[in-house]
């Protein structure tokens, strides 16, 4: 159900521009709500090319009815006003969200406005709007809270979802969106069963992905059921569980036909979703290359077993493939959250003589050692003098640094032996520094893993094998609505907590 409520402290501007409607609306003009639809996601994602994402239209068609609308209230758009509109639109629907929850019955509102105006808006109209001539038109009301009818309700709950999205650095919300639509022959559409929280959701939030669009949708691991696929789609069908991949790539340019995914060279290729467009915590997610980015789960594993498939577990296995690692090296690996203790499982698959497992959390730890008793933990203030002695060389074989941070940076060239190899798989939010002339004559090869999610079905296999469990890393669920409850949680790292998993 949409619900519009807007507050006298928001932006004075955004009022004047709320007047200016209300006198065209005297003249039987007026503003449609797709019309003020295309203008937040303009104002959201910045410009009008990534705007179209969004929606089954052309650019040329978005750029049109934008200028309709200009048109319409008799005011110039410019990209100053349209974020005006667009955040307060935004605010709007956050501060609604608890709101509508528990919406009141059927024909509930409330006007602060004067009696004569609020019995002009006695009637409920379409989209719950408040118009007292037309159903096909609609002004704003300040202050206002209206409902729809329940029959309208229904319809409009058929084509929106519940979403959680990034408003601005900072900020996340809970709002409703359009339920989306196949815009390609290569499409699907996926019912969301099972998401998850990761702390590259963190550095969304926080300001250090540039490439992460305002007004996206937020959410990368996920799980869920086929519901539509595009003409051209051949590998997954309507009905079939999947997962979903981080990465979504073409699987036919230069970097695709060589496995590295990540560098995908089509404008939706690599790391898109979640990020420059929809995710998946919400109820619906549209995934472009849905032959290469839906992997089906094999029949016996179940959603939270495979939940992280598509993300940290691909990012801990191809950290993994390119360390290079032999029956005969000591592994070090630099922090123990849910990329370490993927990297960690996968690790554990090339059958090295010894694992170190550094990290500071002590919680994390004793999960460490009470489910994966073979490998050695240390905290980081004694990690290199224990590897030292830990290992036959100096130093370890390989290091994989998944902490990032600035000390764990350091710490992982540290540690390692001459001429050993360390695969830096973290996310930073500052920039860092080798210091060159204090590392001469170590000739460390180093490797960024990233991920590069071409091994899902292989990864698949394996949990279905029993080589891989993930599930005791979802330490805690919550519902979709309460996800904002699961991010303070996982930001905090209260509670012993290592892995959300949030209810679609």
């Amino acid at each position: 159900m949409f619900v519009w409520y807007f507050k006298e402290e928001n932006t004075l501007r955004f009022w004047r521009l709320c007047g200016r409607i209300e006198k065209t609306r005297r003249k039987e003009t007026a503003v449609t709500l797709q019309q003020l639809r295309y203008v937040t996601a303009v104002a959201g994602t910045g410009t009008i090319s990534h705007a179209v994402q969004q929606f089954y239209i052309s650019q040329p068609s978005l750029t049109n009815a934008i200028r309709e609308l200009e048109q319409e209230v008799g005011l110039a758009l410019s990209k100053t006003e349209s974020s005006v509109m667009s955040q307060t639109l935004l605010d709007a629907r956050g501060q609604m969200s608890a709101k509508s929850m528990h919406p009141p019955a059927y024909g509930q509102r409330k006007c602060q406005k004067k009696k004569g105006v609020q019995e002009k808006m006695k009637h409920l109209h379409k989209g719950g709007w408040c118009h007292p001539h037309s159903t096909r038109r609609l002004a704003f009301c300040r202050g206002c809270v209206v409902y729809s009818s329940p029959e309208r309700s229904k319809r409009m709950e058929e084509k929106s979802m519940l979403t959680y999205t990034y408003v601005s650095e900072g900020t996340f919300a809970l709002m409703e969106k359009p339920k989306p639509v196949l815009q390609h022959e290569r499409d699907a559409i996926v019912k969301v069963t099972l998401a998850s929280i990761c702390s590259s959701d963190l550095h969304i939030k926080h300001g250090s992905v540039p490439r992460a669009v305002p007004g996206i949708t937020v959410g990368h691991e996920m799980v869920g059921i086929v519901e539509e696929v595009g003409s051209a789609v051949t590998n997954v069908k309507p009905g079939d569980r999947v997962t979903v991949n981080v990465e979504t790539f073409c699987g036919e340019c230069f970097f695709c036909k060589k496995g590295f995914v990540n560098n995908c060279t089509d404008q939706n290729g690599g790391w898109a979703l979640g990020c420059r467009i929809d995710g998946g915590q919400a109820e619906y997610v549209r995934v472009p290359f849905a032959d290469q980015g839906l992997n089906k789960i094999p029949d016996g594993v179940t959603d939270r077993q495979a939940l992280l498939v598509g993300d940290v577990l691909a990012t801990g296995f191809w950290a993994a493939r390119i360390s290079e690692i032999t029956p005969e090296d000591t592994v070090l690996i630099l922090g123990a959250g849910p990329t370490g203790i993927c990297t960690l499982l996968c690790v554990m698959l090339h059958s090295p003589k010894r694992i170190i497992v550094c990290e500071k959390d002590e919680n994390r730890l004793q999960f460490i050692r009470q489910h994966y008793p073979q490998v050695l933990t240390v905290q980081p203030e004694d990690c290199a003098a224990f590897v030292r002695a830990h290992s036959d060389h100096g130093g370890a074989d390989v290091v994989l640094e998944v902490a990032g941070a600035d000390s764990t940076f350091r710490l992982a060239w540290e540690c390692a032996r001459p001429n050993a190899v360390v695969t830096v798989v973290a996310l930073y939010d500052k920039a860092q520094t080798l210091p060159l002339p204090e590392m001469y004559g170590k000739n460390l090869t180093f490797k960024t893993g990233g991920v590069d999610g071409c091994d899902c079905e292989e990864t698949l296999r394996l949990i279905a094998e029993g080589k891989i469990d993930t599930e005791p890393l979802i330490t805690h669920t919550y519902p979709l609505r309460r996800i904002a409850e699961g991010y303070e949680l996982f930001e905090k790292k209260r509670d012993g907590v290592i892995k959300v998993a949030v209810e679609c």
